[in-house]
Order: structure tokens, then C-alpha cells, then sequence
């Protein structure tokens, strides 16, 4: 690799002679610089070099230190990875410029300049040097100038990403903090005001909900849609909204949820039918797609659940969260056990507040090595922070007594009496037995109502069993009002009327948790009976139908014609190529007639039969067994799989599979699962897509409000609905955006997912 040679300054003294001799420049510069055998060396690349010691070079163009063996191969590639100076390569633009820093240095060698002026003419040349060539990160030639109008369009996109994704209000932008971190950033940058951000939040929530409208529109089947509500109320305020989302299985068996619209309401309660219906028509979802309602409040489901079965007939559910809440605030209402919880926050505050008992605490803990320990002051309302309290309060009870014995006449509070601690240390393990559950559901795999009945009815077991075990009968009181409040939420002890809890069978169609082991026998056959109607509706549900081919791989979509349950015709193992000719069955078709058909040997004779069309070679053949059939069905019975409907069949091979582990999702199991059980599958979508929580489950079961949750409050009114719809949604439709096919959405994904940069450049263009 050759370099141009560039003349190096003459009369530079007898001291470039010696190799490496330090030369101290003074205070002012601040440290020796070794420039004895710069110019002397043969190597053309140290004219880009000043050697500051024996062992260490800068580089002139970059002011970067690389480290020095005698050998100049790393400072030829540091100069054409860095500064692209190549063999033959021009000089930068302003060399001499950039070459007077060395010239600098080596005079200031020869004359012996000290001082602050000195230091001030090396720092103003260095400047210099480095503003001739572009900066250290550039290469000889300056950049093109950045598109202006692009950059303030891309910071104007990304601050109206950060105010809906993590709740800010629109006047963040007036902020001082806000303004003077953007200057320092982007100093040519004029922040918009909030009213245009309102403006651009506007478009971007019309160009996300029309591509949501057209997906529901194109995707969504009948009853495979759940709806959630929740009522929340602005802290300090009078303001009242209501958050309705929906939950759904996709294609793909990946669990969605989508957030439809927040809407002011006049109460916490209210009628629901009017406003779930208006929203369901702004978002195109057909209403017979609904499948059930999941209420935030057992109020609201006892308002709302009659009209919604009598006249759109869904199924409404309540919240697990608020269930579980108002069943163990039950069993907190014993008289005894409410005494000394107030005993306890007395306790607590008491140390919280007060600075001397608080500074006589503290040497104590940590002489007992219980600094891991503090004491937190329990939400009445929540409680998970009751357990911390009362644990909290239980590691650290000698410390404690100590201090109040010690400031017995001085201290506001009483300790807790020796009846009342031992009440703490028998309550803590009845409330974790149900933290448990609340674990378990908080868990991604276990987020479906499927999981719901098998965790209640163990919370049940081990609560029973703490109650035969403990000798205190206020907790055993307290045990009883829980499992009673878990009774009327969920019927659990009761198996006749479980049957009827969706729930229920959403734990069947879960594959952990088929076996349904909190059921008798008994019960299990029934539920097995009514799966086994259920399917039969879902795949004939009409009857009387003219006759028209269907294929049995067509099963898992709406078959257009029925067969008789009990039809021999309509079971076995069928070929994919093979069609079952449905008839139009004359209503006025007595059942005589119809067993005078069944007697028939020929049975194509008949009208009004079934026809099974196979090809010549399955004809011939059945036709010439049929009689030696008939024969061994008198000597061994009638085989059962001849008369089990292809359905019925799926079914049963499912119950025969076997339990996948706890660990798994059962979505994931499906999604390999589904084109053995085609016709389950269906019904697993409906019910497996019925979530616990009326919102998510970390929410639902959280000790405290979430940083999201309190932020939703800052954001106003006007532009509140907006706001959250982009923030729950934005990233599930850029999902589909990725993902999205022909075959998933029957239409294409040109028209369904077009790109939202484009539509808001263009929508900006136009305004």
C-alpha cells in the first residue's frame, strides 16, 4: 500500500534527531507529547501521525490513540476503514490545515512555548483540523445535508407513539423537561402543538380501527367471540367509563384480545345490551358471533345476564378477580379476625409514622438479621396486602414488643394480644392457600376459564382441610364463609349444577384437564352426553334440508345439510374422497315408515333414503356383504363403531389421548391436534377463548394498580377512547399487517393490510 509523501516543515533543530525524547510542553498543555521521529521515518502513513510516546500513536484526522510496535500496519488500517485514505489517495480537503497540528507541536518542541497560550493556539488548530475533514466519524468528504422535512415527520411520528403507548397526555409536549431534552436532540426541530398531535392521533385511530373493522368483518365465525367489560372511575372525580374488549382464538390458535372502545357512562352499573350491541355494529362483528359476555362485577352480571340469554342468548360470566376478592373479604368479616387487623394497621402506622419508635426498631431488626423484613400497611380492599402485613408483622412480633414494652408510656397503640397473634399466624396460611390459585391463573397458559374449576376445587380441598385440622373456631368460621362465597360464585360441591358452567366444559376441552378428576363418574358420563349433543348440533343444525353432497373433511366448517343422529349411514371411518348424499326428509314421515325403510334389503329402492355414493368398486362391495353382515350381527350384536357417528367418534378418540403436561398450552396442543378432532376442535375454539378475568390477569390479581392503570387516568376525556384503543391494539394489527394471507382472510392482503406510513403520509399530504 503506497501513500502520497507530503513535504514535511524544514528547520525543525538538532532535536528531531533523538529518537523519542520527551518534551514537556508546560502546564498548559497538559501532557509530553513524543514527536522526535515523525518526519524521519521513511513510512508515507506517518504524515496522518503524531507519536506520542514509544509505545502509543494519534491519529491526526481522528484524534484516536492506537497502540505502537513498530510496525505501521494498524495505523494503514485505521486510516482506510476510518477515513477511507487509500493507496493514491488525495490528501483531505485542507491537509495543510489538518498537517499544521503536527507543525504545531513539533515547534512547540523547538521554541519551549509554555503556558495558557500555547495550549489555547494547539486546542483552536486541533478544532480547526477536525472541522476540515468531516468530524472523526466521517471520511474526506462532508455528508449530504439530512432531508429536513423527513426527519421532523419521523420525530413527530415517534412522539405521537410515545404518548399512546405509554399513556401521556397530549401537553407532555409543553413540558419544560420535555422541550429541553428535544432541543438538545433535534435543535432545529419545531415541536408540534398538542392540538395537532390530536388531530394525527385521530387519523391514526381511524386507519387501525378500519383495518380491525375488516378483519373481524372477513375472519370471524359464528359464537367464537368473547366479550369483556370493566367499569373503572377516574380517582377524585365523578368521571365513569366503560372499557369493552373482545377475546377470540385466531386460525392460528393464538390466544387475541382487542380493545373496541372506552365510553363515558352515567354510573359504575348499567344496562349493558344497548351500548355491547352499538359497539359490536361500529366494528362490523356480527352479533350471532358472540359467544358469551365476561363481567367485571357481580353486580353487573346479575343486572345484565337475563337479557342477554333471553334475547341474544349469551352467556354471561363473572370476573374471577372479583369473585375471588368478595369470597375471601367474606371470611375476613368475622368479628374477631376484623379486630385484630385493625389492631395490626394501628401497629403499623404507628412505626410508620413515628420517627423515634421507627429509629428504636431499626437496631433491633438488624440484630435479629430480619432486615429483610419491613412492615407495609395493608389496602382494606385488597387482600393480597393483607398477607404481607400480617407475615411481615409475625417475622418481626418480638422486635416489636420489645419496642412497645420499652415505650409503654409514650406509645399511642396497644400489641397485639397473645389470642390475637396466634389468630395472625393461623389466618396467613388459610389466605396463601389461596394466593396459590391466583398464581396459577395469573400464568400465560392458564389465562382460559379452562383452568378455572380444577384450581377451585383444589383451593376447596386444602381449605377443608385446614378447617379439620385447626382448633380455632374463628378461623374455622372464617374458612366456611369462604368455601360458602365459592359455592354461590361457582357451584363448586354441587355437580348437577356445574354441568351447566361453561367452565366445566372448557376444562373437558382442555387436554390437562379432560379427566375432570373434581367429578364423580357419574357426572363425568353426563357431561360426555351433553359434549356429544352439542357437537351433533354444531355439525347438523338444521334438519329437513334438500339433498346436496358434503364432504366429511367439511365438518369443521357449517355443513349445509344434516344426517339423523342414529343413522348407520352417517358413521364409520368414511375416505376423503367419499360424499354423503343428505336427503329431504318428509316431515310427515312416521317412524312406522321409516322402520319399514330400515327392513328393506335394497335400500336405494326406497324414497326418501340415504344414498351413500362410494364409486362402483365400494358399491359392489357393500352391497355384497350387507347380508353377511346382517348375520353376524345376530350371533355377536351390533357393532357399536357402525353406528357411532363420525363426531361421536372424534370424540371419543379424544377422551382416549393422552394428558399433556400442565406446563403446556393447551392452544399449542390444538393447533397439532386439530385435523385429527376437527369437529372438537371447533368447540375447543369457542370455549378455550372464554378468559377468567374480565381484564388481564396480572391486572386482575395484582397487590397493587399498575403504572398503566394509574396513567390512563392523566389522558383527557377528549381523546381517552383513541388513546387506549392504540394503545392495547396498535401492536396486534401490525401483527396481522405481518402475517396476514389470502387463505386466513379470503380476501388479499394488499386491500385488507395496506401500509398504515403510507395512508398517514398521504392523509398528511392531503391536509
Amino acid at each position: 500500500m503506497a501513500f502520497r509523501a507530503y513535504p514535511s516543515p524544514v528547520g525543525l533543530g538538532s532535536v528531531l534527531k533523538r529518537k523519542a525524547e520527551r518534551v514537556s510542553l508546560g502546564p498548559g498543555l497538559g501532557r509530553p507529547i513524543y514527536a522526535a521521529a515523525v518526519d524521519r521515518r521513511k513510512s508515507k502513513v506517518w504524515n496522518y501521525y503524531t507519536q506520542l510516546n514509544e509505545s502509543h500513536v494519534q491519529c491526526n484526522v481522528c484524534k484516536k490513540q492506537l497502540s505502537f510496535h513498530n510496525s505501521t500496519t494498524t495505523m494503514r488500517e485505521h486510516l482506510v476503514r476510518r477515513h477511507s485514505i487509500r493507496d493514491n489517495c488525495p490528501p483531505p480537503p485542507n491537509f495543510p490545515e489538518q498537517h499544521q497540528v503536527k507543525e504545531e507541536l513539533q515547534e512547540a518542541e523547538i521554541s519551549g512555548l509554555h503556558g495558557d497560550s500555547m495550549a489555547k493556539r494547539v486546542r483552536t488548530t486541533e478544532t480547526l483540523a477536525i472541522t476540515a475533514v468531516g468530524g472523526p466519524d466521517h471520511t474526506s468528504f462532508p455528508p449530504p445535508p439530512p432531508d429536513s422535512s423527513r426527519s421532523a415527520s419521523l420525530v413527530t411520528e415517534l412522539i405521537l407513539e410515545m404518548i399512546y403507548r405509554d399513556l401521556h397526555p397530549l401537553s407532555v409536549v409543553q413540558e419544560k423537561g420535555f422541550k429541553t431534552l428535544l432541543s438538545c436532540m433535534e435543535p432545529s426541530f419545531q415541536i408540534p402543538s398538542p392540538s395537532h398531535l390530536g388531530s394525527l392521533l385521530w387519523h391514526k385511530y381511524n386507519v387501525l380501527k378500519q383495518h380491525l373493522e375488516l378483519y373481524f368483518h372477513h375472519t370471524t365465525a359464528p359464537h367464537s367471540v368473547v366479550l369483556c367489560t370493566e367499569h373503572w372511575k377516574v380517582p377524585d372525580s365523578d368521571r365513569f367509563y366503560l372499557s369493552v374488549s373482545t377475546h377470540f382464538i385466531d386460525r392460528n390458535w393464538r390466544m387475541a384480545h382487542c380493545l373496541l372502545e372506552t365510553k363515558p357512562v352515567a354510573s359504575h352499573e348499567g344496562v349493558l345490551e344497548e351500548t355491547l350491541l352499538a359497539i359490536l355494529s361500529s366494528f362490523r362483528i356480527p352479533e350471532n358471533s358472540v359467544f358469551g359476555v365476561v363481567h367485571d362485577s357481580l353486580t353487573s352480571m346479575q343486572t345484565c345476564a337475563r337479557p342477554l340469554q333471553e334475547l341474544h342468548r349469551w352467556r354471561s360470566l363473572c370476573c374471577t378477580g372479583n369473585a375471588l376478592k368478595l369470597s375471601v373479604r367474606e371470611g375476613l368479616t368475622v368479628e374477631p379476625v376484623q379486630q385484630a387487623l385493625v389492631v395490626a394497621r394501628g401497629i403499623v402506622s404507628y412505626f410508620q409514622h413515628n420517627t423515634k419508635a421507627a429509629e428504636a426498631l431499626n437496631p433491633k431488626v438488624e440484630a435479629a438479621n430480619k432486615t429483610g423484613f419491613r412492615l407495609v400497611l395493608d389496602e382494606p380492599h385488597n387482600w393480597l396486602t393483607t398477607i404481607d402485613m400480617c407475615e411481615n408483622l409475625l417475622e418481626l412480633k418480638w422486635v416489636i414488643s420489645s419496642v412497645l414494652e420499652e415505650q409503654a408510656t409514650e406509645c399511642s397503640v396497644t400489641n397485639l394480644a397473645d389470642h390475637q397473634w396466634r389468630l395472625l399466624q393461623e389466618l396467613v396460611p388459610v389466605l396463601k392457600t389461596v394466593k396459590i390459585a391466583v398464581s396459577f391463573l395469573s400464568e400465560w397458559n392458564n389465562s382460559s376459564v379452562s383452568a378455572l374449576m380444577p384450581c377451585l376445587h383444589g383451593v376447596a380441598r386444602l381449605l377443608g382441610q385446614q378447617m379439620a385440622e385447626c382448633s380455632a373456631q374463628t378461623v374455622r368460621s372464617m374458612i366456611a364463609r369462604i368455601r360458602a362465597e365459592m359455592e354461590k360464585h361457582w357451584q363448586v360441591g354441587e355437580e348437577e349444577a356445574m354441568l351447566g358452567n361453561p367452565a366445566v366444559l372448557a376444562s373437558f376441552l382442555d387436554p390437562r384437564f379432560k379427566e375432570l378428576r373434581f367429578l364423580s363418574p357419574d357426572s363425568r358420563s353426563k357431561l360426555h352426553d351433553k359434549v356429544k349433543d352439542l357437537l351433533s348440533l354444531q355439525a347438523y343444525p338444521m334438519a329437513g334440508l334438500c339433498p346436496c353432497p358434503v364432504r366429511l373433511d367439511e365438518l369443521k366448517g357449517e355443513p349445509r345439510g344434516t344426517l339423523p343422529s342414529d343413522s348407520p349411514l352417517s358413521c364409520g371411518s368414511t375416505e376423503d374422497n367419499e360424499l354423503i348424499l343428505l336427503p329431504q326428509v318428509p316431515e310427515q314421515l312416521g317412524q312406522e315408515e321409516v322402520a319399514d325403510e330400515e327392513e328393506e334389503e335394497d335400500v336405494a329402492a326406497c324414497p326418501g333414503s340415504i344414498k351413500v355414493v362410494v364409486g362402483e368398486s365400494g358399491s359392489a362391495v357393500a352391497s355384497k356383504e350387507r347380508r353377511t353382515q346382517s348375520m353376524y350381527d345376530i350371533l355377536l350384536g351390533e357393532d357399536p363403531t357402525e353406528r357411532m357417528p363420525e363426531i361421536h367418534q372424534q370424540l371419543e378418540n379424544y377422551i382416549a389421548e393422552p394428558l399433556c403436561k400442565r406446563s403446556m398450552c393447551p392452544l399449542e396442543w390444538w393447533r397439532g391436534k386439530e385435523h385429527r378432532f376437527p369437529v372438537v376442535a371447533k368447540l375447543a375454539r369457542q370455549y378455550l377463548a372464554i378468559p377468567a378475568t374480565a381484564i388481564s390477569a396480572e391486572h386482575a390479581f395484582a397487590s397493587k394498580q399498575s403504572a398503566a392503570i394509574q396513567r390512563r387516568a392523566t389522558v383527557s376525556s377528549e381523546h381517552l377512547d383513541q388513546t387506549l384503543f392504540l394503545h392495547h391494539n396498535c401492536d396486534f394489527i401490525e401483527a396481522l399487517k405481518v402475517n396476514a394471507t389470502c387463505k386466513d382472510t379470503f380476501v388479499s392482503p394488499e386491500l385488507l393490510y395496506p401500509s398504515i406510513t403510507s395512508l398517514d403520509s398521504n392523509a398528511l399530504l392531503s391536509e
